[in-house]
């Protein structure tokens, strides 16, 4: 006789659990274990086999998503979140004051108030500069700068005097001439 079949919104809810198991690093033998053990049915490391399969398939479907979308959304979240940061460093500035009520003996009902000006915290610009450079990284603005960084450190070794080669081009660099005024830099003389 065949096991019973599970109901859709069983199957549903053990994928979830399935691919929550899975990303832990968990086996098809353990994840199969535990949903058994939870969910006091029998489940085979074949079916968890097919859940995997499916789970991978739904994962692939939905990262075709419109990453224009995505990035669109991801970059309103950071505009938002930059805007509560700035929001926060300009009431961070702002002045405080304390009033302190004596109470008993002669100056009893004396009032102080102190007012003290401060200079912002910190953490708050800290988070401007993180939403900038996640908003240049999902725009790529960065790329350039890596690259241009690349560049000069591989001009800074051909002008050392090392041989700079691509093992997948089989290009050898050419030997650049120093500028007259690198010349004693990089041999040590004068």
């Amino acid at each position: 006789m065949a096991a019973p079949k599970r109901h859709p919104d069983d199957v549903k809810r053990d994928r979830e659990l399935v691919a929550k198991l899975y990303v832990q690093g968990k086996s098809q033998d353990a994840i199969a274990a535990i949903i058994s053990e939870q969910y006091k049915f029998s489940i085979t490391r074949q079916q968890i086999s097919i859940d995997l399969k499916e789970i991978r398939k739904q994962w692939l479907e939905s990262s075709v998503r419109d990453f224009d979308a995505l990035k669109s959304e991801q970059l309103a979240k950071i505009d938002y979140m930059e805007s509560e940061a700035w929001d926060a460093w300009e009431k961070s500035k702002t002045n405080s004051k304390s009033v302190t009520r004596k109470q008993g003996g002669k100056l009893s009902g004396e009032v102080t108030t102190k007012v003290e000006s401060l200079t912002g915290n910190p953490a708050y610009l800290n988070i401007v500069d993180r939403c900038i450079e996640r908003r240049c990284r999902l725009l790529g603005l960065d790329a350039e700068l890596r690259y241009a960084d690349v560049n000069l450190a591989i001009a800074a070794v051909i002008r050392a005097g090392f041989i700079v080669q691509n093992p997948t081009l089989d290009i050898a660099a050419v030997e650049v001439e120093e500028p007259k005024e690198m010349e004693g830099a990089i041999d040590g003389t004068d």
